[in-house]
């Protein structure tokens, strides 16, 4: 591996730079700033710099005024009861909706049933009013018979 023509001053020079006219800071600018070189290294270089000069600056956290807690936690309390009440409710209606369901299915298979059966109950009726007149039929040709027998006889 041959050793590194452009020093890393060289290079944080260039970022800045670039920086300072608005431009995107990639390796291929980089390399195109300082007249040469390997952009991944170029990049790298950068990258580390940038890390160096960032300072984490932390803001000391500031507790709420004791007023506005309060009146925060009250009002948590009464939207979390509310959503609770409003859950219940919505489970109440579900389990209603769903005992309706079913005995709206109980119904329906009823009326069906008792369709059938009726539908049947007819059938047979019809059959049996069609023996009965039949038989009726047959006795009315034996008493004609048994008439003309005995007027004969």
């Amino acid at each position: 591996m041959r050793p590194a023509i452009y020093e890393p001053e060289q290079i944080i020079e260039a970022g800045l730079a670039l920086h300072a006219e608005g431009r995107n800071i990639t390796g291929f600018a980089l390399r195109n700033q300082v007249g040469g070189g390997n952009p991944t290294r170029l990049r790298q270089i950068w990258d580390e710099y940038q890390a160096s000069q960032s300072t984490v600056v932390t803001e000391p956290v500031v507790g709420l005024p004791v007023v506005v807690a309060e009146e925060v936690k009250a009002v948590s309390a009464a939207l979390s009861e509310r959503i609770t009440q409003l859950a219940t409710e919505l489970n109440d209606e579900e389990r209603h909706q769903e005992q309706k369901t079913v005995l709206q299915d109980a119904l329906n298979a009823a009326q069906a049933q008792h369709k059938n059966t009726r539908e049947d109950l007819l059938k047979r009726l019809e059959q049996i009013s069609a023996e009965a007149n039949a038989r009726t039929e047959e006795l009315k040709s034996e008493r004609d018979k048994v008439n003309t027998i005995v007027g004969s006889g």
